[in-house]
Protein backbone atom coordinates (compact mmCIF):
# COMPACT_ATOMS: atom_id res chain seq x y z
CA UNK A 1 0.00 0.00 0.00
CA UNK A 2 1.28 3.49 -0.84
CA UNK A 3 0.04 6.94 0.07
CA UNK A 4 0.09 9.13 -3.02
CA UNK A 5 -0.24 12.91 -2.94
CA UNK A 6 -0.44 15.28 -5.92
CA UNK A 7 1.90 18.27 -5.75
CA UNK A 8 2.04 21.54 -7.67
CA UNK A 9 5.12 20.62 -9.72
CA UNK A 10 4.22 19.63 -13.27
CA UNK A 11 5.42 19.42 -16.84
CA UNK A 12 3.65 21.59 -19.39
CA UNK A 13 1.95 19.59 -22.12
CA UNK A 14 0.43 20.93 -25.30
CA UNK A 15 -1.46 18.59 -27.57
CA UNK A 16 -2.95 19.08 -30.99
CA UNK A 17 -4.87 16.58 -33.07
CA UNK A 18 -5.03 16.88 -36.83
CA UNK A 19 -6.12 14.98 -39.89
CA UNK A 20 -3.82 12.12 -40.72
CA UNK A 21 -2.24 9.41 -38.64
CA UNK A 22 0.66 9.07 -36.28
CA UNK A 23 2.04 10.50 -33.08
CA UNK A 24 4.89 12.96 -32.75
CA UNK A 25 6.53 14.19 -29.57
CA UNK A 26 8.81 17.14 -28.97
CA UNK A 27 10.50 17.82 -25.64
CA UNK A 28 12.77 20.61 -24.44
CA UNK A 29 14.84 18.10 -22.44
CA UNK A 30 17.11 15.97 -24.63
CA UNK A 31 17.25 13.17 -22.05
CA UNK A 32 13.54 12.45 -22.60
CA UNK A 33 12.82 9.93 -25.37
CA UNK A 34 10.50 11.15 -28.10
CA UNK A 35 9.71 7.73 -29.49
CA UNK A 36 7.40 4.82 -28.62
CA UNK A 37 9.06 4.42 -25.20
CA UNK A 38 7.70 7.78 -24.01
CA UNK A 39 4.64 7.31 -21.78
CA UNK A 40 2.84 10.27 -23.40
CA UNK A 41 3.32 8.54 -26.77
CA UNK A 42 2.04 5.26 -25.29
CA UNK A 43 -1.01 7.08 -23.89
CA UNK A 44 -1.94 8.60 -27.26
CA UNK A 45 -1.35 5.27 -28.99
CA UNK A 46 -3.51 3.38 -26.45
CA UNK A 47 -6.27 6.00 -26.62
CA UNK A 48 -6.41 5.83 -30.43
CA UNK A 49 -6.34 2.02 -30.41
CA UNK A 50 -9.05 1.73 -27.74
CA UNK A 51 -11.38 4.29 -29.33
CA UNK A 52 -10.71 3.47 -32.98
CA UNK A 53 -9.90 7.10 -33.72
CA UNK A 54 -7.35 7.62 -36.48
CA UNK A 55 -5.88 11.08 -36.08
CA UNK A 56 -2.44 12.60 -35.83
CA UNK A 57 -1.39 13.67 -32.33
CA UNK A 58 1.29 16.30 -31.87
CA UNK A 59 2.53 16.39 -28.28
CA UNK A 60 4.92 19.01 -26.93
CA UNK A 61 6.45 18.65 -23.47
CA UNK A 62 8.12 21.40 -21.45
CA UNK A 63 9.91 19.38 -18.79
CA UNK A 64 9.66 20.81 -15.25
CA UNK A 65 9.59 17.63 -13.15
CA UNK A 66 13.13 16.32 -12.58
CA UNK A 67 13.86 13.17 -14.57
CA UNK A 68 14.01 9.89 -12.58
CA UNK A 69 13.09 11.67 -9.33
CA UNK A 70 10.27 9.31 -8.32
CA UNK A 71 7.66 12.03 -8.82
CA UNK A 72 5.69 10.33 -11.60
CA UNK A 73 6.62 12.73 -14.39
CA UNK A 74 6.08 10.27 -17.22
CA UNK A 75 2.91 8.85 -15.69
CA UNK A 76 1.43 12.29 -15.05
CA UNK A 77 2.18 13.22 -18.67
CA UNK A 78 0.44 10.05 -19.86
CA UNK A 79 -2.63 10.89 -17.74
CA UNK A 80 -2.65 14.44 -19.10
CA UNK A 81 -2.55 13.15 -22.68
CA UNK A 82 -5.45 10.76 -21.99
CA UNK A 83 -7.58 13.54 -20.48
CA UNK A 84 -6.71 15.97 -23.28
CA UNK A 85 -7.51 13.49 -26.04
CA UNK A 86 -10.78 12.61 -24.32
CA UNK A 87 -11.73 16.28 -24.31
CA UNK A 88 -10.41 17.16 -27.77
CA UNK A 89 -12.26 14.24 -29.37
CA UNK A 90 -15.45 14.92 -27.36
CA UNK A 91 -15.76 11.21 -26.61
CA UNK A 92 -16.38 11.80 -22.91
CA UNK A 93 -15.00 8.44 -21.83
CA UNK A 94 -15.68 7.74 -18.17
CA UNK A 95 -13.00 8.08 -15.51
CA UNK A 96 -13.02 4.26 -15.22
CA UNK A 97 -12.46 3.85 -18.96
CA UNK A 98 -9.53 6.28 -18.88
CA UNK A 99 -8.12 4.50 -15.82
CA UNK A 100 -8.23 1.15 -17.64
CA UNK A 101 -6.31 2.63 -20.56
CA UNK A 102 -3.90 4.30 -18.16
CA UNK A 103 -3.22 1.18 -16.12
CA UNK A 104 -2.00 -0.61 -19.24
CA UNK A 105 0.59 2.18 -19.61
CA UNK A 106 1.79 2.37 -16.02
CA UNK A 107 0.70 1.47 -12.50
CA UNK A 108 0.48 5.06 -11.27
CA UNK A 109 -1.22 6.61 -14.34
CA UNK A 110 -4.73 6.11 -12.83
CA UNK A 111 -3.66 8.09 -9.74
CA UNK A 112 -2.84 11.12 -11.89
CA UNK A 113 -6.32 10.89 -13.42
CA UNK A 114 -7.86 11.16 -9.92
CA UNK A 115 -5.77 14.15 -8.84
CA UNK A 116 -6.47 13.74 -5.11
CA UNK A 117 -4.54 12.11 -2.26
CA UNK A 118 -5.12 8.35 -2.39
CA UNK A 119 -4.13 5.12 -0.79
CA UNK A 120 -2.94 2.96 -3.67
CA UNK A 121 -3.19 -0.80 -3.37
CA UNK A 122 -2.33 -3.70 -5.64
CA UNK A 123 -0.12 -2.44 -8.45
CA UNK A 124 -1.63 1.01 -7.98
CA UNK A 125 -4.91 0.24 -9.71
CA UNK A 126 -6.96 0.17 -6.50
CA UNK A 127 -7.28 3.78 -5.37
CA UNK A 128 -9.00 4.97 -2.24
CA UNK A 129 -9.22 8.79 -1.93
CA UNK A 130 -8.22 10.05 1.51
CA UNK A 131 -8.35 13.40 3.27
CA UNK A 132 -4.99 14.71 4.44
CA UNK A 133 -4.21 17.78 6.53
CA UNK A 134 -2.52 20.62 4.67
CA UNK A 135 1.22 20.68 5.10
CA UNK A 136 4.34 21.73 3.23
CA UNK A 137 6.68 19.44 1.34
CA UNK A 138 10.39 19.89 0.85
CA UNK A 139 11.64 18.10 -2.24
CA UNK A 140 15.36 17.52 -2.44
CA UNK A 141 16.87 16.40 -5.71
CA UNK A 142 20.36 14.92 -5.33
CA UNK A 143 21.23 15.96 -8.89
CA UNK A 144 21.37 12.45 -10.32
CA UNK A 145 18.62 10.10 -11.51
CA UNK A 146 17.36 7.24 -9.37
CA UNK A 147 15.20 4.56 -10.97
CA UNK A 148 11.91 4.12 -9.11
CA UNK A 149 11.99 0.44 -10.08
CA UNK A 150 15.46 0.13 -8.51
CA UNK A 151 14.29 1.86 -5.30
CA UNK A 152 11.30 -0.46 -4.81
CA UNK A 153 13.35 -3.53 -5.70
CA UNK A 154 16.00 -2.61 -3.09
CA UNK A 155 13.73 -1.24 -0.37
CA UNK A 156 13.27 -3.56 2.59
CA UNK A 157 9.68 -2.93 3.68
CA UNK A 158 9.60 -5.72 6.25
CA UNK A 159 10.45 -4.98 9.86
CA UNK A 160 12.05 -7.72 11.90
CA UNK A 161 9.04 -8.15 14.15
CA UNK A 162 7.17 -11.43 14.15
CA UNK A 163 3.89 -11.39 12.18
CA UNK A 164 4.37 -7.81 10.95
CA UNK A 165 4.93 -7.06 7.30
CA UNK A 166 4.94 -3.41 6.32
Amino acid sequence: MSLMQPISLYDEISLDIREGRGISIECDNISIPVDRTNLAFKAAEAFFKTTGINNKAIIKIKKRIPVAAGLGGGSSNAATVLMALNELTSLNLSANDLAKIGLAIGSDVPFFLVGKPCLAKGRGEILEPVELPKFWYVLINPGFPVSTQWVYRNLNLTKNIENINI
